[in-house]
């Protein structure tokens, strides 16, 4: 039996996030901190900066994570 999209971790979703990641511009370094204006960009909402993490690097290029999906560390 297939197991249900409500239950996977980071399943892809619309836009430029990837589940709990938020993709960001490549401008951003690791560690640095995102504008709420390209925040709102790649979330297509009004959202704070403050519920985001620095930015962090995979493969596919930089990204933030929302802090209430994961604990900073």
């Amino acid at each position: 039996m297939a197991k249900s999209p409500f239950h996977q971790k980071n399943k892809s979703s619309r836009g430029s996030t990837t589940g709990n990641k938020v993709r960001v511009s490549s401008k951003y370094k690791k560690g640095d901190l995102v504008s709420e204006d390209d925040l709102d960009k790649a979330t297509g909402k009004t959202v704070s900066g403050q519920d985001y993490s620095t930015v962090k690097i995979d493969a596919k290029g930089p990204y933030v994570i929302k802090i209430d999906d994961k604990i900073e560390k």
